[in-house]
């Protein structure tokens, strides 16, 4: 494989990432910014994605289990006048 396309796939990689951290919550930002002080090399790009994929996934496993469900108490929200 060329140099230029090793850089060309390199760079891909670095903004998968980019998008990935965005979808990472700040705490969760700085956390992988103390990983990786000096930035994260070219042959630990693939790990710190697939970090970042779990973290996200992990994410919106907790917001699908926080989500409230409002139910109305019973006898509430139902039109029992003609009854």
């Amino acid at each position: 494989m060329s140099d230029s396309v090793k850089r060309e796939i390199e760079v891909f990689k670095r903004k998968m990432l980019a998008d990935r951290l965005a979808k990472c919550t700040g705490r969760q930002a700085t956390f992988f910014n103390r990983i990786f002080p000096k930035g994260v090399p070219s042959s630990k790009l693939e790990s710190a994605i697939d970090l970042c994929d779990r973290t996200i996934a992990k994410n919106d496993k907790e917001n699908r289990l926080t989500e409230v469900k409002r139910i109305p108490p019973f006898g509430l929200g139902k039109d029992t006048s003609n009854d």
